[in-house]
C-alpha cells in the first residue's frame, strides 16, 4: 500500500497463503501465488548444500511473472519480509541488475543465499536491518489517521491506505504469546495483530 503511496508504477506481492494474497490485490498490488511446500517435500542437494542457493520449482512462475511484465529486466526493488533463505534467493532472482534487495526478514541462518560474486556482477544493493520508521512517519500517519482519505502520491495519483484490512486484530499485550499462536494458525483471519500495552 505504501510502495505505490511512496511512487512505485507496479507492486507484486508474493505469498503461498490465500487469504493473504486477496488483501494484497484489494490494495493495489499483483498477487503472485507461491505454491506452499509439501510437508514430505525435502530441499534438493543443491538447495541443502548452499543454502537455497538455487531456485526451487515452486519459484519459477512467479519469476516468469515478474521477467514478463518488465520486459524480462526484472524488479527495481524487492522487499523480502520472511527471514528465510529460499525468500531471499527469490529475492535475488527477481531484482533486476543495480536493483536494490531491502530484507526485513529475520534470518538466523548462517549461510547465505547467493555469494558475493553474484551480488557484485548483478550490481545488487542489499540492505538489512529494522526499518527508520520515523523517517516515513510524517508521509504515512496522516493516511493511517485517515485511511479512507486520498492521498496524492508523488506519482500524481490519489492513494487510500486501507490499513484495516491488514491489522485484523488487537490483543492486550499481556495476551502476546496467544497472538503468535493465531497469527501462526491464521486463526480467525488474522493477517496481522496489533499488540496494546495500554489495555
Amino acid at each position: 500500500m505504501a510502495a505505490k503511496h511512496l511512487g512505485a508504477s507496479k507492486v507484486f506481492a508474493v505469498d503461498s497463503v490465500p487469504e493473504r494474497l486477496a488483501v494484497a490485490r484489494e490494495v493495489g498490488a499483483e498477487p503472485l501465488t507461491l505454491q506452499p511446500q509439501q510437508q514430505h517435500e525435502q530441499p534438493s542437494a543443491s538447495t541443502a548444500l548452499h543454502g537455497g542457493a538455487e531456485s526451487d520449482n515452486r519459484q519459477v512462475a512467479v519469476i516468469a511473472a515478474v521477467m514478463a511484465a518488465t520486459d524480462g529486466r526484472g524488479a527495481d526493488c524487492v522487499l523480502e519480509a520472511v527471514g528465510a533463505n529460499s525468500a531471499l534467493r527469490l529475492a535475488y532472482e527477481l531484482i533486476r541488475p543495480m536493483g536494490t534487495i531491502s530484507s526485513v526478514g529475520v534470518n538466523t541462518s548462517i549461510s547465505f543465499p547467493f555469494s558475493p560474486v553474484d551480488a557484485y556482477n548483478k550490481n545488487v544493493t542489499f540492505r538489512s536491518g529494522r526499518c527508520p520508521a520515523r523517517a516515513y512517519m510524517t508521509r504515512l500517519l496522516p493516511l493511517l489517521r485517515e485511511p479512507q482519505v486520498p492521498a496524492q502520491s508523488p506519482g500524481g495519483s490519489d492513494v487510500v491506505l486501507p490499513w484495516q484490512r491488514i491489522l485484523t486484530h488487537r490483543l492486550p499485550l499481556s495476551k502476546g504469546p496467544e497472538a503468535y499462536d493465531m497469527f501462526a494458525r491464521r486463526a480467525n483471519g488474522c493477517i496481522k495483530i496489533v499488540l496494546d500495552p495500554w489495555t
